[in-house]
């Protein structure tokens, strides 16, 4: 349950990464806030302690600039445990992560993106220890599932198919 949403309500999501339908990301980029919520009382009522997308770009934007710089080699987190968060630098972007699997081979391991749920294989030379503020923001993709369906039954198997995914 996510705290400030209403059971049978309607909010805005972008999804980020489908596995498949029992298992997709999304993120919330407008909050929680009904889709008929009118924006500008959202304006006039704004906290100071709300979190926004643009608290997020910020977040990127300072953890791309810290472990770019060559000093940062130090920081390289040449075994990380399963279940960790690491910093990813990935085709010039830097991302927060999870790792997946560690064992894979030993220039590679497997991390899951916490802010939109991609999973992917990278080299070890590109993951680095997440820094404590780095870490302060919760992670921003929120992993959904939808009710009530099953996939179809071939050759003795659950499947989902092509139309599903």
């Amino acid at each position: 349950k996510i705290q400030g949403l209403d059971v049978g309500s309607s909010i805005r999501v972008s999804v980020t990464c489908v596995e498949h339908p029992f298992s997709f990301y999304v993120v919330l980029p407008h909050g929680t806030k009904p889709i008929f919520f009118d924006i500008r009382n959202s304006l006039s009522q704004k906290s100071n302690t709300s979190i926004s997308l643009s608290d997020y770009k910020s977040l990127f934007d300072e953890m791309k600039s810290y472990y770019s710089k060559p000093e940062q080699s130090e920081n390289l987190n040449v075994f990380p445990a399963i279940g960790s968060l690491v910093a990813v630098i990935d085709k010039d972007q830097t991302y927060r992560a999870r790792v997946i699997d560690s064992n894979l081979d030993e220039n590679q391991c497997f991390v899951q993106c916490i802010d939109t749920g991609t999973s992917s294989l990278v080299e070890r030379r590109n993951v680095f220890t997440l820094k404590m503020q780095f870490a302060l923001l919760p992670a921003l993709a929120l992993q959904c599932s939808l009710a009530n369906i099953e996939p179809i039954e071939r050759d003795d198997h659950f499947r989902w198919s092509r139309e599903a995914m």
